[in-house]
């Protein structure tokens, strides 16, 4: 009931507000086709190409080595590891899925992937974020963002996950064979289908919850700058700014409302669960405003 009383009231603040309605669509959607197709679009086809002919593993033994001796992990956790760090939301998810679909990792591996490695991607915060926040202390702040996930990440192998074994699935694909020119097209083609389809989704949920803006623009002026990264973080810092560094950088490491629809968006056919995604992005995102309360005020 709820629900419909809310999607009714939204539809009243679209009737009544058409222009200001206008506006913050259209904010998502060029922050969409501006900022995320060119960061993401190639990465989803390039990993979603490297899934399909079932060569995870040899790409992930390049940074197996590193990442085995922390994590003790195997190559295709390893993989997902690096091109989901790289990427950064929601592609750590994605890839994660995709994964755990074709049966290169266990549900176990699939969950501490998707804890850890679906964060906010480096070209888009140093690019990005960064700048627009107006920080001086860069290195301090890259290596709170990115070590504190990767040193949970460590501590829930020690603990919640002690007692895995980091072993190749034995269900995997065997890739031992020769990739044909043929299997290699057909399979670019439909990772290209599958990406497109992706970020097409990805952009209506940046519209929707840009959208949304309206509901602080209208009825709690005095706290949207706090709601508006929280509903949505990208166009969040644009409006928030540098106003509150600290706050952005916190709501950036969680990722905000927007993010977690879409990360449920790529696990959906999956068993993994987006609410103990959210606990674990809760406590990386308090430990990094304890990390960053300490350093910003020195």
């Amino acid at each position: 009931m709820w629900i419909a009383c809310l999607f009714l009231f939204l539809v009243g603040c679209l009737l009544l507000y058409p222009e200001l309605a206008f506006q913050c669509a259209r904010n998502g959607l060029i922050l969409w086709f501006e900022r995320m197709v060119p960061t993401l679009l190639p990465f989803m086809i390039l990993s979603t190409t490297i899934i399909r002919l079932g060569v995870s593993e040899k790409i992930g033994g390049l940074l197996h080595p590193i990442f085995s001796f922390i994590y003790k992990t195997s190559r295709n956790v390893s993989f997902g590891l690096a091109f989901g760090l790289l990427c950064g939301f929601p592609m750590g998810a994605r890839i994660a899925a995709q994964l755990y679909e074709k049966n290169s990792i266990t549900k176990k591996e699939a969950e501490f992937l998707l804890y850890i490695s679906n964060s906010i991607g480096p070209v888009y915060f140093c690019g990005f974020a960064l700048p627009l926040l107006g920080l001086h202390k860069a290195g301090k702040i890259l290596a709170g963002m990115y070590g504190i996930p990767l040193l949970y990440g460590f501590i829930l192998r020690m603990t919640a996950y002690r007692n895995i074994k980091w072993e190749n699935n034995s269900q995997a694909k065997d890739t031992s064979h020769s990739i044909s020119a043929t299997k290699f097209l057909r399979e670019l083609n439909e990772s290209i289908s599958i990406s497109v389809e992706n970020i097409l989704s990805m952009g209506g949920y940046m519209i929707l919850f840009n959208l949304l803006f309206m509901v602080p623009k209208l009825f709690f002026e005095n706290y949207a700058q706090y709601l508006y990264p929280l509903i949505e973080i990208t166009g969040g810092i644009v409006l928030c700014g540098s106003s509150y560094p600290i706050y952005a950088l916190v709501m950036l490491s969680f990722g905000g409302i927007c993010c977690i629809c879409q990360t449920y968006n790529c696990i959906q056919k999956t068993d993994l669960s987006i609410f103990k995604y959210v606990l674990h992005k809760s406590i990386i995102a308090i430990l990094v405003l304890f990390y960053l309360q300490i350093v910003m005020s020195f």
